[in-house]
């Protein structure tokens, strides 16, 4: 009898623990999502950019273009992102109009050209660019619509402060 009540028990504190750590995990997310466009702290819509290796092969659940413009095409720059999305643009950057920090509203005019665009991805699409990014000033960027109707503006940025070339995607928002 006493181990059935501890079996219980147990059970029922489990259960409980599950409950409250699904509850903290909602909230953190609904906080997420509400933060202003400006902010640098990742969110569930955020997208992921990474930079393949030499031995990438692509996936059949791609989206793969060539940066025509580009300097030359060695690097296969990988994005996909946790939610559908729509109106997806790559686009060259007017470096003159970067901003110092990613709180700054800039002039509509930093998109230089638009490269790619695509009407809807879905969260399972990869997209492959075959591109070239600049080491020491943005020249690409990429803008979305997210699942919540809001334009999102990324330039991309190359960290070569480590031993290995790293992307990451600073979020700006224009005038």
């Amino acid at each position: 009898m006493k181990f059935k009540t501890l079996i219980s028990t147990l059970l029922g504190l489990l259960i409980t623990f599950s409950l409250c750590s699904c509850d903290k995990s909602a909230e953190t997310s609904s906080k997420g999502s509400d933060e202003s466009i400006n902010s640098s702290t990742s969110t569930q819509e955020d997208a992921t950019i990474n930079l393949a290796d030499q031995n990438f092969s692509e996936p059949e659940n791609c989206i793969s273009f060539i940066d025509t413009d580009a300097i030359n095409t060695d690097w296969k720059v990988l994005l996909n992102f946790p939610c559908d999305i729509s109106n997806f643009v790559f686009y060259s950057i007017n470096t003159d109009l970067l901003p110092s920090s990613n709180d700054v509203a800039v002039s509509n005019k930093i998109v230089e050209k638009k490269l790619y665009s695509c009407d809807n991805i879905n969260s399972e699409t990869i997209i492959v660019i075959s591109t070239y990014i600049n080491d020491t000033v943005a020249n690409r960027g990429v803008s979305y619509i997210d699942s919540n109707g809001k334009t999102r503006y990324f330039y991309i940025d190359c960290d070569t402060t480590g031993a290995v070339q790293e992307l990451k995607l600073v979020e700006f928002y224009i005038q």
